[in-house]
């Protein structure tokens, strides 16, 4: 039994508020069953109805009206499915019996043709070419009956005079490729290659025209001032780097600026550098003592052909003696 409480702004009485915190059930606030409004069975079937109605839309509800279709249709003893009911395999049959078959893969008879149109099943004429050629030409009487100028066909152009279609430029009248005419032709970035291939030759010249400024300058470079050298007394030798025996056995050396000659052994042509005036010692090579100054390198000359052949090899004096 489910007591509804109704409490009410009035103070209670001493008697009755045995605690402060504590309010005990008394006459002035609960109702008592006789004074609740009460409802039928086909009043609260009435209101369901209505709510099942409103929302039958939902699944909820829909199971709902399944349910009370079969308690209104139930057989003791025997089981009966509503009609809204039906299984999953009896959904699916429903559906392939009313899906239309597909006719993708199937031939059809007079397929793209519109509707009142016939269908000849008849052999094909061998001579469809004349057929054709006779309704051409009904069909030019017509229209010179009527005052049109019929459309005049490639064939007729050419045999009253008129000027052919265009042709490729490259292409001859016996249907054939013009060679000249394809060798001549260039390609639209020809400038831009051109532009290209003399950047390219213009920095190789850059190039050749500074390695002939350094060679000019060595073939006219007598000497070199300002050189530091080392000068060791007690091997007699100045260089411009310390030897090794030098370095380990501890020599004293003298570190000095001098001028940088060069020379040329007027017997054998071997060059030598020296750090004086003149060469002090002799040729290491062929011992002579004959020295001539001449610049840091050679110039470089072309030799005919009289100096380069040599019929009987290089010479070579005093071999094998």
């Amino acid at each position: 039994m489910v007591i509804h409480h109704c409490y009410s702004n009035s103070t209670l009485l001493p008697a009755q508020n045995i605690g402060s915190d504590t309010i005990r059930p008394t006459t002035s606030n609960i109702k008592l069953p006789s004074e609740l409004k009460t409802t039928t069975k086909q009043e609260e079937k009435a209101v369901l109805s209505e709510i099942i109605s409103g929302r039958a839309h939902l699944p909820g509800a829909r199971n709902m009206i399944a349910v009370v279709e079969s308690r209104k249709g139930h057989i003791p003893g025997r089981s009966k499915k509503s009609e809204g009911q039906f299984s999953m395999a009896d959904f699916i049959k429903k559906q392939e019996a009313s899906s239309v078959p597909s006719t993708s893969h199937m031939p059809q008879l007079g397929y793209g043709l519109r509707a009142g149109q016939v269908i000849s099943l008849a052999a094909r004429n061998a001579n469809a070419a004349k057929v054709r050629a006779a309704a051409i030409l009904k069909r030019e009487k017509a229209d010179l009956a009527q005052g049109r100028k019929p459309v005049k066909r490639q064939a007729d152009i050419l045999a009253n005079g008129g000027t052919a279609p265009k042709q490729s430029k490259l292409v001859s009248l016996e249907n054939g490729v013009d060679l000249d005419k394809l060798l001549q032709r260039r390609s639209m970035h020809d400038s831009e290659a051109n532009k290209a291939q003399g950047i390219a030759a213009q920095k190789h010249l850059d190039a050749l025209e500074q390695r002939e400024k350094v060679e000019t300058f060595v073939t006219e470079c007598m000497s070199v001032k300002d050189v530091k050298v080392v000068t060791c007394k007690k091997c007699d030798y100045t260089a411009q780097k310390q030897s090794e025996l030098c370095k380990s056995e501890g020599h004293t050396v003298k570190y000095t600026t001098a001028e940088k000659r060069f020379f040329k052994c007027g017997a054998c042509h071997k060059r030598t550098v020296v750090f004086s005036l003149l060469p002090t010692k002799p040729c290491k090579h062929c011992t002579a003592n004959e020295w001539v100054r001449v610049a840091m390198k050679d110039e470089r000359k072309v030799k005919l052909e009289n100096e380069q052949l040599l019929l009987r090899g290089e010479e070579r004096k005093f071999v094998n003696t």
